[in-house]
């Protein structure tokens, strides 16, 4: 169960990789993407501009608060936060910008997990099924009881007549 859930989550991060990697490749020929949502009396909205995601997230209170900013950026990463008092309201921005490949490349890490794990185990299943050590591959046919090469406790094979 776990196996098949963890199956399902690399590949649905493997399209959602390729969708962002289409994305990215679109917004970096000259056009801008544009996104808004409205969730809950919040407003996301979202833009990319030459592979550059810039994100804000903005709320209306209803009471006043007085100014406060924060600031935190390096290169194409920037986090910023702002409440701005306008009459008996307050704005609360929160605005992100990140290079659009870094969606890109977070989204790819659980597939490629999920190949490297099942090109061991193929490996590991042929390497049994041919009377090789599963770990480094050596023949065993003429061994008894521990691989020569790395050491390893070979398996007791069923005996087929003993049944």
């Amino acid at each position: 169960m776990i196996a098949m859930l963890a199956s399902t989550f690399a590949i649905l991060s493997l399209v959602l990789c390729l969708t962002t990697l289409t994305l990215w490749l679109i917004s970096l020929g000259g056009h801008t993407l544009q996104i808004h949502l409205e969730l809950a009396r919040n407003e996301l909205h979202f833009q990319v501009i030459d592979g550059i995601v810039v994100g804000n997230i903005f709320k209306q209170y209803p009471d006043r608060m007085s100014w406060r900013r924060f600031n935190l950026g390096w290169r194409n990463f920037r986090l910023s936060y702002r409440l701005s008092p306008v009459g008996p309201l307050t704005n609360r921005y929160l605005l992100f910008t990140f290079p659009f490949w870094c969606v890109t490349f977070l989204l790819a890490w659980p597939p490629t997990i999920w190949l490297e794990t099942i090109r061991r185990n193929r490996a590991c299943d042929n390497r049994r099924a041919t009377g090789c050590c599963i770990y480094c591959g050596y023949d065993l046919r003429a061994s008894s009881d521990r691989c020569p090469e790395c050491g390893t406790l070979i398996p007791a094979q069923p005996n087929p007549a003993a049944s």
